[in-house]
């Protein structure tokens, strides 16, 4: 009989083929746990990913505008003539060519009046004022003038005042309302121009005369 306390080679061999079974069989849990914490690792951060696109996507689609159509490049001003409209018409003159195309007018109207001689201003004129005016008919609109012995000389040393904003109307005329300084009675006017090759010329001209307000002192 064996001794007590001692295994044969028998019970030796199935001790070790049962913890050689228990080793394997905890490696394949190891293994398999380890597959199954990679598994769910990749499980999380495909979630992960896929939550983070779609807060990128909402946010790029929140920063999306509705494309407007630009504003206009030549906004038009209700109840004005704005001659930057319509590129076609001539631009507006400064203010020293302004006091230089009613200067040269009144100029020529003035020594007409002295001369009775009204071709310089009508050659100053646009093509369609001559067809419809002549020296005789200008020398008559404005005998008025002479027969109240009114000399416009003095105008030279004024610079002409507008009283009104110049435009440039549709058709291309040029509108200039106006008056001298003078003493003791102020000189109005009121002139159309239109440019003709390049020049402003006369198209249209009237005047008047205002006694001048006191002078204070």
């Amino acid at each position: 009989m064996a001794p007590t306390g001692r295994f044969g080679v028998g019970t030796l061999a199935m001790v070790s083929w049962w913890s050689w079974i228990r080793v394997v069989f905890a490696s394949a849990v190891v293994v398999l746990g380890v597959h199954g914490v990679a598994h769910a690792q990749d499980e999380m951060r495909a979630e992960a990913k896929a939550q983070n696109q779609s807060a990128v996507g909402s946010k790029v689609s929140a920063k999306v505008k509705p494309v407007l159509p630009p504003p206009p490049s030549h906004p038009v001003a209700v109840g004005k003539l704005v001659h930057a409209t319509n590129p076609a018409l001539p631009p507006m003159p400064s203010r020293t060519q302004l006091a230089l195309i009613v200067q040269t007018f009144m100029v020529a109207l003035s020594q007409a009046t002295l001369t009775d001689n009204y071709s310089v201003l009508l050659a100053l004129s646009t093509p369609k004022f001559q067809s419809e005016n002549s020296t005789q008919s200008l020398s008559k609109a404005f005998a008025w003038l002479r027969r109240s012995n009114i000399d416009l000389t003095p105008i030279i040393l004024y610079a002409p005042t507008l009283v009104q904003e110049p435009m440039i109307a549709a058709d291309g005329s040029l509108k200039l309302i106006g008056y001298y300084k003078t003493a003791p009675k102020q000189v109005h006017f009121a002139i159309v121009a239109e440019a003709v090759d390049g020049a402003w010329r006369l198209a249209g001209l009237s005047l008047e005369t205002k006694q001048a307000p006191p002078m204070t002192e």
